[in-house]
């Protein structure tokens, strides 16, 4: 009902209420991910459970093959726009950030977890080098990382 009350809401393109719009779209999307997730672990590829939940049947998992790592730049001051190339099968990408030395694991964190093959890093220290790696997770789990990416966050103006 929230999203349902957001579009109508929106529909007159205020900025305020288009955002509220926007992050509602978001939550729904997380909800559904989710619940195709707890669908496919609990069906572990049972066609007649699968069905029975309301989703569709696919076709049986392949593995993640290799692909490009992404390209940064940004425009806005913090920021870096990251992109890549799509994995086929892959449900969702998990993007690492380093800001200190890509060579030493244990300064890689998780930025985030996306179901798209980009994203805005923001709220990062302007005018710094960050590195970044991403691995997609499809049906038989996370394939390898990119090679790390350089990229130099926006300086202020």
């Amino acid at each position: 009902m929230l999203l349902t009350n957001a579009i109508t809401d929106s529909a007159g393109g205020d900025h305020e209420k288009v955002v509220i719009r926007q992050k509602a779209e978001d939550a729904l999307g997380i909800l559904l991910l989710r619940e195709a997730l707890y669908v496919s672990n609990v069906a572990q590829g049972d066609e007649p459970i699968i069905l029975s939940s309301g989703f569709e049947a696919r076709k049986p998992p392949t593995p993640i093959g290799p692909w490009q790592p992404p390209w940064p730049s940004g425009p806005l001051p913090g920021s870096i726009d990251l992109r890549w190339d799509p994995v086929k099968g892959a449900h969702w990408y998990r993007l690492l950030v380093n800001s200190t030395d890509p060579d030493v694991e244990a300064q890689w964190t998780v930025l985030d977890e996306i179901t798209q093959a980009s994203f805005a890093a923001t709220g990062l220290d302007p005018a710094k080098h960050y590195w970044f790696r991403v691995c997609a997770v499809g049906p038989l789990g996370p394939g390898a990382f990119s090679d790390p990416a350089k990229g130099f966050s926006a300086p202020l103006p």
